[in-house]
């Protein structure tokens, strides 16, 4: 039924990296020139940035799929082998997918400003479960959800930062970079909370 999670390599993932032709600066080129002068190394590291981010949507995007494919009708019709074995597909892209996370946030933050790392920008967004409230067969489903997103918004943010930004654009980049740790953050305390929800049993 279910095949363990294969590993996502960042040269492997959608043409390896998505190798820019800069038709306008980015907007943290002056981040990027002050912390790579090199020009050979700064295109490596934006390369490199983007092809983890764009590991990590894949991966968003195959869990988010595993959702679509078993709904709650769906799951209730499969016998307990079954259910273990995709559950165990779960932790397994989970597991990699907040390693993916954990290593895209630190490389980031080498280009990151310090302006960005707010209170605020670190301090995830309440999860909705009530102290005493009783889980539920779709609580599981809705935090891959969530991940998903927190994991697309992480993905635009960090194109939109790297990559060529016309000057008619009118983004802020201060905005996008407290919108970015924002993301990374929620991303970390959704995966860590999914993890710890599909190692309690095997699914209902």
């Amino acid at each position: 039924m279910a095949q363990r999670a294969a590993s996502v390599s960042p040269t492997r993932a959608t043409s390896a990296a998505v190798q820019v032709m800069m038709a306008a600066p980015p907007l943290l080129n002056s981040e990027l020139n002050a912390h790579f002068p090199d020009k050979q190394q700064r295109k490596i590291y934006v390369n490199q940035t983007l092809s983890m981010a764009q590991v990590a949507s894949a991966r968003a995007w195959a869990l988010n799929r595993l959702v679509d494919r078993h709904p709650a009708t769906s799951l209730a019709l499969l016998d307990d082998s079954s259910r273990r074995e995709l559950q165990e597909l779960l932790i397994d892209h989970v597991s990699v997918l907040h390693e993916d996370i954990g290593s895209l946030q630190k490389q980031l933050s080498q280009i990151l400003s310090k302006s960005s790392d707010t209170l605020a920008a670190n301090t995830p967004i309440p999860i909705p479960n009530p102290e005493g409230a009783a889980q539920t067969d779709e609580d599981w489903q809705e935090r891959i959800r969530r991940v998903h997103s927190s994991i697309e918004a992480i993905h635009e943010a960090v194109a939109t930062l790297l990559t060529s930004s016309p000057p008619d654009r009118g983004n802020d980049a201060e905005t996008i970079e407290v919108n970015l740790r924002t993301s990374l953050t929620q991303a970390q305390v959704e995966l860590q909370a999914l993890d710890e929800e599909l190692h309690k049993e095997v699914l209902q």
